[in-house]
């Protein structure tokens, strides 16, 4: 069976990529289909959400230079996010395209009738509605349109503690003993760690706490200041992350991020759930 998977960088993208494997079974082929449209002047429209391909190279900068300049880099940014999504498709053989132009549906539609699609699986989410609508319209069979309400609903407390096992696991893969060691300025995660600071201002943070930390400098520091956050965890705290909430030496920890922004961060945990007050 030959998968047509349409996503736009939208929140519920996660949720049809559950129901294509489900579709797809051990012998299918999916075809990550990328639609993005394109204003009268050739200028590629960012989604209108706040997902990982928002955060790709150069999505902000779309609107300046030409219009051929604008494509590639929207091209260059979308087949970047449907990278990121193969692993989501394990085992499935994957194609993956870009399509950018001022009809999306008819890019769609065309698509599937060039590759023999047997299925199309979108969403029904932001301007996917409008093109699921014209898909529809244009009488290609079959497609199963996945809805926003089969996203997985969690409260911001269990978003946090979703987020908290998912850094801890990233900790036991990596052997890294706190979060704001993971995270560094050549590897960044939603921050840069402890690259962020000085040593001078390491030093001045937890001067207070370090015996000897003044004659400390740039790898003993740090190693000194990870020793110290990992003997602050317990029962309560998973991560340095939850900690910092409380004591609030480097960081506000995850406090600092909106539930827009936490999904931004983390798209590995809310790829099929949304944060809800």
């Amino acid at each position: 069976m030959k998968v047509l998977v349409v996503v736009s960088g939208c929140v519920q993208d996660g949720v049809v990529l559950r129901m294509a494997r489900r579709l797809l079974g051990v012998e299918g082929v999916a075809h990550l289909l990328y639609l993005g449209a394109v204003d009268g002047n050739g200028i590629p429209s960012p989604p209108n959400t706040d997902l990982r391909v928002c955060e790709l190279s150069g999505w902000s900068g779309f609107s300046c230079g030409t219009g051929e300049q604008a494509l590639s880099r929207a091209y260059d940014a979308a087949m970047a996010y449907l990278g990121g999504l193969l692993p989501d498709m394990h085992p499935a053989r994957v194609n993956r395209s870009v399509a950018l132009g001022p009809s999306p549906a008819e890019q769609a539609v065309s698509y599937a009738h060039r590759h023999a699609i047997d299925v199309t699986v979108m969403s029904t989410e932001d301007n996917g509605a409008r093109v699921a609508d014209a898909v529809l319209e244009s009488g290609l069979a079959p497609v199963v349109l996945v809805p926003r309400e089969l996203l997985e609903r969690v409260t911001r407390e269990e978003a946090e503690r979703l987020v908290a096992e998912h850094q801890r696991a990233e900790l036991e893969r990596s052997g890294r003993g706190i979060v704001c060691e993971l995270y560094t300025r050549r590897a960044p995660g939603p921050c840069a760690g402890l690259d962020r600071f000085a040593d001078v201002e390491l030093r001045r943070i937890y001067g207070p706490f370090v015996e000897g930390i003044e004659a400390l400098e740039s790898s003993a520091l740090r190693r000194a200041v990870v020793q110290f956050e990992r003997s602050r965890l317990d029962h309560r705290y998973l991560t340095t992350c939850e900690l910092m909430r409380e004591e609030r030496r480097l960081c506000t920890g995850l406090a600092q991020f909106s539930n827009s922004e936490l999904r931004q961060a983390f798209p590995q945990v809310f790829a099929h759930r949304i944060i809800v007050e």
